[in-house]
């Protein structure tokens, strides 16, 4: 598991954090289409993934503490290959298939929209908390209404949007 400290990111950037986390995991990267690097990834891992987590102290509950934590899983023998496609993930993420990044966020949105009745107290209990803390406000940020609302937002205005959201990604990549 590798995490990144988001504490240094600017401002602007968190709430694409979750649109960027899910492109990384759903987009083609270097010279490999999706397709390709989800074969050659299932042959040698157990899968990668990337999610989004705020962490915090209850002695100081405004301290945020956001984190960009990559998971993957691989047999010994199968280490270093699922670590070269893992590299590849994180330095040369394709954001230019506009094709393939507009399915990535219409089937999220989707998923997102099923998952609002079943998990309606989970997001219930996440958006009444963000008042609390710091770190509730970033949590739901990540995780709750607020991200589903970007989501629609971002899928309703696709086209004008994905050269700014791309942008994004850029700067968060770099």
């Amino acid at each position: 598991k590798l995490s990144f400290d988001l504490r240094g990111l600017d401002a602007d950037l968190i709430d694409t954090m979750p649109l960027f986390c899910l492109s990384l995991m759903k987009m083609g990267a270097g010279d490999l289409s999706y397709l390709e690097l989800a074969e050659k990834e299932a042959g040698c891992s157990g899968g990668l993934s990337a999610g989004l987590e705020s962490n915090g102290r209850y002695d100081a509950p405004d301290r945020l503490s956001p984190f960009l934590n990559i998971s993957a899983k691989a047999l010994d023998r199968k280490l270093e290959e699922m670590l070269d496609l893992l590299t590849l993930r994180l330095t040369a993420p394709d954001f230019d298939n506009v094709k393939r990044f507009e399915e990535v966020v219409m089937e999220r949105r989707v998923q997102l929209k099923g998952g609002i009745v079943p998990s309606g107290s989970s997001y219930a209990s996440m958006y009444a908390a963000r008042n609390l803390k710091g770190n509730f406000a970033l949590g739901e940020r990540f995780n709750g209404v607020s991200k589903i609302r970007a989501f629609n937002a971002f899928a309703d205005d696709f086209a004008n949007m994905r050269p700014q959201v791309v942008d994004k990604f850029l700067r968060i990549k770099d």
